[in-house]
């Protein structure tokens, strides 16, 4: 209701100050009369209705067709945004506080025999998503550490706060990284580094050193602790990811490890197990059989 009434009253204000425009230009004329007189009396052919008439024939009339669609553009998007985070933290919220008994509703929609199964399996989705953040946030303090190390060793002004800060966004993948990392750029940009070299070179040779040793994680280090934590060869850790980015972009890649723990899962479990009993099993821990 307010931004179709804002966008047309924007319309009209354009329309209105362009339509203006011929007797604004007829009242400075008007006032500046007295200076062309003077002008002249110099015996300089100056007009001011010329100057007048040049420096407005000059302003740019905007589109309003363009600036309506620009503004509805950036206020959807906005909106849609801003309804996003809402909607984000609203369902986080729920599923923190109801998360099992969301999982317990969920099972009870199948067949009693199969509750038991399902309870084994929603178990073990449990603990491989454990054990997949576990593992991020084991190899995020392993890649604060490494930069503290590199940090002091080119002589990074802040260098414990830029490490903690890195390995906090390292949790977070495919993004966290750079994100983590442009504090360090802006410190060397202000106070420099040890090598000897111009500000613009410092910043790119730490870069090249932070992507190696990101790269080496990425591709060599993770898939391989990851894929032991969880259960799964580097090799499906690469596809889950390829799969990931092909179906949705970067944020395909963020979530296509997590959707991996999952799926991951599903193997062991299927076909499912019948049981006689109708109570739901106690979650599954290593170290003690499972009854089907």
């Amino acid at each position: 209701l307010v931004v179709p009434a804002m966008v047309y009253q924007i319309s009209q204000l354009i329309d209105s100050v362009f339509a203006k425009l011929p007797e604004l230009l007829t009242t400075v004329t008007q006032a500046l009369t007295p200076l062309e007189s003077r002008l002249q009396a110099a015996q300089i052919n100056v007009r001011a209705v010329d100057i007048v008439t040049g420096v407005i024939s000059n302003i740019p009339k905007p589109e309003p067709g363009a600036v309506i669609g620009k503004i509805s553009e950036m206020t959807m998007s906005t909106m849609a945004w801003v309804l996003y985070a809402i909607s984000i933290f609203v369902v986080s919220f729920y599923f923190l506080l109801e998360g099992h008994s969301i999982k317990d509703a969920v099972i009870k929609l199948f067949p009693q025999r199969y509750h038991n199964a399902l309870q084994l399996m929603a178990s073990d989705v449990d603990d491989n998503l454990q054990a997949f953040f576990r593992g991020q946030v084991v190899l995020a303090i392993l890649a604060g550490l490494v930069m503290l190390g590199v940090y002091v060793l080119f002589g990074v002004q802040y260098a414990l706060l830029l490490s903690a800060f890195l390995a906090v966004w390292e949790v977070v993948p495919v993004i966290g990284p750079p994100i983590g990392f442009a504090p360090a750029i802006i410190s060397v940009a202000i106070h420099g580094i040890t090598f000897p070299a111009n500000r613009i070179v410092q910043i790119i040779v730490l870069t090249l050193v932070f992507n190696v040793l990101q790269q080496l994680k990425d591709n060599v280090l993770a898939p391989r602790y990851i894929g032991n934590v969880i259960g799964l060869h580097p090799i499906l850790i690469f596809v889950a990811i390829m799969i990931g980015a092909r179906v949705d972009g970067m944020l395909g890649i963020i979530f296509s490890l997590p959707m991996a723990c999952v799926v991951s899962v599903f193997p062991r479990h299927l076909p499912l197990h019948v049981t006689q009993t109708a109570p739901l099993a106690e979650p599954y821990s290593s170290g003690e059989p499972r009854e089907t």
